[in-house]
């Protein structure tokens, strides 16, 4: 394709200088940003690249075409563009549910029928499918609310009935439910947004080993100076405790005994930070990575994956061979507004330079919105992207209400290069 090339940087080796905060740190993130040596591509070129069947690939200062397969899965007029979750169940059924509606395959992807979800729409909504067949999912009990409902369906998510509710330890005066985690042997391990005031929210992992009908941990209790006082979140404080400053957070099974957890981190702007936003005020938002070795009681080396202002919510998966990609989205600038996918080869220890434009919006002064994926028995990965055509400026005062009705979803199946 044409030449985007910039000068050359193979890895984003995180792990080898210190990462909390230090000015050390800061100065040697290498911008996730123009990666793989390219230039981003124009609106134009994702544009055409989102009605064409090829995703675009970026790396040593060469973009390239994958072939890609995609479906524009059926409209939900109650849908946004957050309000998405992708599953795949242990017989291999991929589920995708937005606004009011789930979508199912029994083919990897290529074909899909719909049935109306009796979940309440909410982006804070989410559900696994257990080895017998049931749908375990959680939501808040009302849009700001203390209370984690734990629901199951046996009927594909039709209809659902109360569970449990998952304690408060933390005493949190609002949570939100994250992304609910399925281990291989049916445990259930459920992040939670603890919010208590701005730029001072915890995350919690909570954990079911008996399919979401009791909930163990976390011992874990707020305390400001633990964890606020460094531009970075401090060191784990208790068991359970995921990390400081974070919204919406994701549990990613990498070998059986090693999670990866995906975070969006939301805190003070700190203009030390590469490619910070002229006048950016508020919040800066990127994705965080943390690790797990016992089923989540615990976790360690909290560390940036992106560190451009808006690349924000991150959605991991792995392969067998001990690959992860990370999908997340890019809603403010520098950059364009794409689902991207960074790669690591090493089970998350570093990540190569080079990106996967996966979904763009279907008019050039769109958006696009969050991503989920799971992977297919032969290493495909099925990547479930919305997209909105409300355009930049507008999706980002009106948030996620004003793409209601205006999303689409695309279900796009793709290799690694």
């Amino acid at each position: 394709m044409s030449n985007h090339n910039l000068s050359s940087n193979p890895h984003l080796k995180y792990d080898q200088f210190p990462i909390y905060g230090s000015d050390t740190a800061i100065q040697n993130l290498q911008p996730t940003y123009n990666m793989g040596n390219v230039i981003e591509p124009s609106r134009d070129e994702l544009a055409l690249m989102q009605r064409s069947p090829y995703i675009l690939h970026a790396k040593n200062g060469i973009l390239t075409k994958i072939p890609a397969q995609k479906t524009l899965l059926p409209h939900d007029p109650k849908g946004g563009v957050q309000q998405i979750h992708a599953t795949i169940s242990p017989d291999k059924i991929i589920y995708f549910s937005h606004g009011n509606i789930i979508s199912k395959s029994t083919d990897n992807g290529k074909t899909w029928s719909t049935h109306e979800s009796g979940l309440k729409v909410s982006p804070n909504t989410s559900f696994q499918v257990m080895k017998d067949g049931s749908f375990v999912g959680v939501n808040s009990n009302k849009v700001a609310s203390p209370s984690i409902l734990v629901l199951i369906s046996r009927d594909e998510g039709r209809t659902w009935e109360k569970l449990s509710e998952v304690d408060n330890p933390s005493h949190a005066p609002v949570r939100y439910p994250d992304i609910l985690c399925r281990l291989s042997d049916d445990t259930l391990l459920l992040p939670i947004e603890s919010r208590f005031e701005y730029f001072a929210d915890p995350n919690y992992v909570h954990k079911s080993t008996d399919g979401g009908k009791t909930w163990s941990g976390p011992t874990g209790t707020y305390a400001e100076e633990a964890f606020i006082d460094t531009h970075w979140v401090g060191p784990n404080t208790g068991d359970g405790f995921l990390g400081g400053n974070c919204y919406e957070s994701m549990i990613t099974p990498i070998t059986s005994d090693k999670l990866l957890a995906v975070i969006r981190y939301h805190g003070p702007v700190m203009q030390e930070w590469p490619l910070i936003t002229p006048g950016q005020s508020t919040t800066y938002k990127s994705v965080f990575l943390a690790d797990s070795f016992n089923q989540g009681k615990t976790w360690h080396n909290l560390r940036p994956l992106t560190n451009v202002h808006g690349q924000c919510h991150g959605f991991g998966v792995s392969l067998n061979d001990g690959s992860v990609i990370v999908t997340f989205d890019h809603r403010y600038i520098p950059g364009t507004p794409a689902n991207k996918a960074m790669i690591s080869k090493d089970e998350g220890a570093t990540w190569e330079n080079e990106v996967y434009y996966i979904s763009f919006a279907t008019l050039p002064n769109g958006q696009a919105g969050f991503s989920e994926s799971v992977v297919l028995e032969d290493q495909t990965i099925l990547t479930i992207a919305a997209t909105t055509n409300v355009p930049r400026d507008k999706f980002l005062k009106a948030s996620t209400s004003g793409t209601v009705g205006q999303t689409d979803v695309w279900a796009i199946r793709w290799n690694l290069k």
